[in-house]
């Protein structure tokens, strides 16, 4: 009878899929896309030695949205491992305990950045990059670095607003030729591991947080006050007794609302300080996930061809149940 109702409640929330990942499906194909625009423009201006990751994008970018399969996501939860608060099996599970394998992604980013590292071939090494690019660039996400469990509701729909946000300003290597001078020199910089800038974005994230990015307005009492609006919304520090903190403010979610009740208090939020915020992290994204392109590439050959290019569906790279309980007994 369980199983009867899992797989109902599973094909339900297939139907509703493409409203639920729409929005954040965009968001990491775009990021992905101008990660490797970025390491472009830091190889014409001769500030960066690297391949030109460019004819890999189209794998780049279905190994990065596939992971979001629902199918998957239904095994494997798209939320960083916190050894002071472990995520733990629990109510929040959209489709109750007997589909989750794990529910957070790092032994799947660990296994995915091991598997790039013994791997020359772009065949390999670019599925591997493209799947790790979707975890790295989720941190960026303040829900996924609190974390707070989303979407928020799936009858009817409804993501998160932070991942589903729209309106950015421009990237500021893209306006002053010293932010590029900048950027690429921390890409060139670059001596980590995969799992480095996974937890290096996760951090900074939660930083940003702390920090009110984008609510500094001299004009404005309510947003330069400790803590910060954004920490009341995404309450990094808050309770974890399943593993998840919630939504502040009664936002429930939503991003971009004007009013907000903290505490009892409203707090008038202009649109501008949600761009900047959203702008902050998309540029915290893009530059991680560049960093990861140009580690992987260091000391990769050329390749021209058709067998350089890896086919689309190759679960040696997408979470499935067989691998997953591998990885989960080692």
């Amino acid at each position: 009878m369980m199983n009867k109702r899992v797989g109902l409640i599973l094909a339900l929330l297939m139907l509703f899929s493409t409203q639920l990942l729409a929005y954040s499906l965009n968001n990491h194909e775009q990021i992905t896309a101008d990660a490797v625009a970025l390491i472009n423009q830091c190889r014409q201006h001769e500030l960066l030695t690297t391949l030109n990751p460019e004819p890999q994008l189209p794998v780049l970018i279905a190994y990065n949205l596939d992971q979001d399969q629902l199918s998957r996501k239904a095994r494997l939860w798209h939320f960083p491992f916190d050894k002071n608060q472990p995520p733990l099996k629990s109510a929040t599970s959209w489709v109750g305990n007997t589909l989750v394998l794990s529910t957070s992604f790092n032994i799947w980013s660990d296994y995915l950045y091991a598997q790039a590292q013994l791997t020359r071939q772009h065949k390999e090494l670019y599925p591997a990059m493209g799947a790790l690019l979707h975890y790295i660039q989720d941190v960026s996400v303040p829900a996924h670095a609190v974390p707070i469990f989303h979407p928020v509701r799936y009858f009817p729909p409804k993501a998160d607003g932070f991942d589903s946000w729209q309106q950015f300003n421009p990237y500021p290597w893209l306006q002053d030729e010293a932010q590029l001078k900048k950027i690429c020199g921390e890409i060139a910089a670059q001596t980590g591991n995969g799992q480095s800038i996974l937890q290096v974005t996760q951090q900074q994230t939660r930083d940003n947080i702390r920090a009110g990015v984008g609510l500094k307005l001299e004009s404005n009492a309510d947003l330069n006050t400790e803590p910060s609006v954004w920490l009341k919304l995404y309450p990094i520090d808050a309770p974890k007794p399943d593993g998840f903190a919630q939504y502040g403010c009664d936002s429930g979610g939503d991003y971009g609302e004007a009013l907000l009740n903290c505490d009892g208090k409203a707090i008038v939020v202009p649109l501008q300080a949600y761009i900047d915020f959203a702008s902050a992290q998309r540029n915290l994204a893009t530059v991680a996930s560049a960093g990861l392109i140009y580690l992987l590439q260091q000391g990769l050959g050329r390749c021209d061809g058709a067998d350089c290019v890896a086919k689309e569906g190759n679960d040696r790279w997408l979470p499935n149940a067989p691998l997953l309980r591998q990885l989960l007994e080692k």
